[in-house]
């Protein structure tokens, strides 16, 4: 009778053959049950002696109890023939395996780090099948490993196909962003110096042409009034001017009469209505602005001064006033204004305001 029939008679009841010595220890040798259920492998049996070793199949020992019986539970063991042996006192009992014949197998897909694979799983893996010879969770299929072996190998790559007709163009692709502008490159080496050319001769003198006719003589120009004021830094001004501050011209020059006067040491009136060309000018430590003030107010157009350095600022504005306006020359920085005592030199530097009536 083959094993698998033998496998399928323990299936449906359960027994044990006993091949012993002859005598009476002999016969209390016996296996009560042999079973594999949920791969695990379960023998009992009595050993003939209380706490005697028992040996399964030459690689398992458990001790009997006091009552003479023994129980072995082997996982994932499965007897090549399906009948397990025992021994004990040196007496050999054998026994059918009930439940032995070969399980069907398990495809389980492609193998998972994370899955819990039993015996006679089937996963594949890089390209291979394999079957599960003990359970296992994380052991990666492969030839060094005792809970997989190979079931089907990796077949050989096939010969290259012909190559396929060309398929049809794609879209264009929408234009990709410019790259970053490369680095100036070096500069080359200065080239070497040409020769100088020869000089050219000297061209002969033209002849003199005639004198031109003498022109009209013009019209003489008009000038109905002026004025000159003035002050020396030192002492005439004080050094800083806060914003708005009028410049002191404390010191008259030349004049022409009464048209052009002055009210304080900072302020001059206009005494006849008409149009004025008024010129102004200090020498300022910082960057600075200065403009002229018309009965208290600046004058957009007037404003005059610079970002850096240590220049003269010079200011030229015409103006069309009432009879009996106010001119003012005032610091129109935000902040205050340093005037230079000794501009460029030992001598004390002046401010200047020319004021010229030409209507």
């Amino acid at each position: 009778m083959s094993i698998r029939s033998l496998a399928f008679l323990a299936g449906i009841t359960a027994f044990a053959t006993i091949a012993a010595t002859t005598g009476q220890a002999a016969a209390k040798v016996a296996i009560t049950n042999a079973t594999i259920a949920q791969a695990k492998l379960t023998v009992t049996g009595t050993s003939g002696a209380p706490n005697q070793p028992v040996t399964l199949d030459g690689q398992f020992t458990v001790n009997s109890d006091a009552a003479e019986a023994f129980t072995f539970s082997i996982s994932d063991y499965h007897p090549a023939d399906c009948v397990v042996q025992i021994k004990a006192r040196g007496v050999i009992a054998t026994g059918v395996v009930a439940n032995c014949a070969a399980d069907g197998l398990t495809p389980r897909g492609v193998w998972v780090a994370t899955q819990n694979y039993v015996i006679n799983d089937v996963v594949t893996h890089l390209g291979s099948a394999w079957r599960a010879k003990s359970s296992s969770i994380n052991q990666p299929p492969g030839a060094n490993r005792v809970e997989w072996e190979k079931f089907v190998a990796k077949g050989d790559p096939g010969a290259t196909g012909a190559t396929g007709p060309a398929g049809a163009a794609g879209p264009t692709g929408s234009a990709g962003a410019n790259g970053p502008a490369g680095s100036a490159g070096a500069t080359g080496a200065t080239g070497s110096a040409g020769a100088t050319g020869p000089t050219g001769g000297v061209g002969q003198d033209g002849a003199t042409g005639a004198t031109g006719a003498t022109g009209q003589t013009g019209a003489k120009g008009t000038v109905l009034a002026f004025a000159d004021f003035y002050s020396q830094m030192p002492p005439n001004n004080a050094v800083v001017l806060a914003p708005l501050d009028s410049l002191a011209f404390s010191q008259n020059g030349p004049s022409s009469g009464s048209d052009i006067v002055r009210s304080t040491g900072n302020s001059f009136t206009l005494a006849a209505a008409g149009t004025y060309l008024v010129m102004f000018g200090a020498s300022v430590t910082e960057a600075a602005q200065m403009a002229l003030s018309l009965d208290g107010t600046v004058i957009p157009s007037s404003v005059v001064g610079r970002a850096t350095g240590t220049s003269v600022i010079n200011g030229t504005t015409l103006v069309t006033v009432q009879a009996g306006a106010v001119l003012d020359v005032v610091n129109a920085s935000a902040g205050a204004m340093t005037l230079t005592p000794f501009a460029g030199g030992p001598n004390a530097a002046s401010a200047h305001l020319t004021i010229l009536r030409l209507l």
